[in-house]
């Protein structure tokens, strides 16, 4: 798994939000035949076992 892609990913969203870009995220299904859906879920359960990234810090993105 690729844990720095996530952290990337998390610096590229503060940076967008710091330039005054709002940042969605849309649920999509699993096991779907969603192209690059199983890579995304790789990379979440990586965040979860992650000790560095902090859950409640940017909550509102989710909104």
């Amino acid at each position: 798994m690729d844990c720095d892609l996530v952290t990337k990913c998390l610096d590229l969203i503060h940076a967008l939000e710091g330039a005054g870009a709002t940042v969605h995220f849309t649920w999509i299904p699993s096991h779907v035949d969603i192209p690059l859906n199983e890579k995304a879920d790789r990379l979440a359960q990586c965040a979860l076992q992650d000790d560095t990234v902090d859950p409640g810090t940017e909550y509102t993105m989710l909104c």
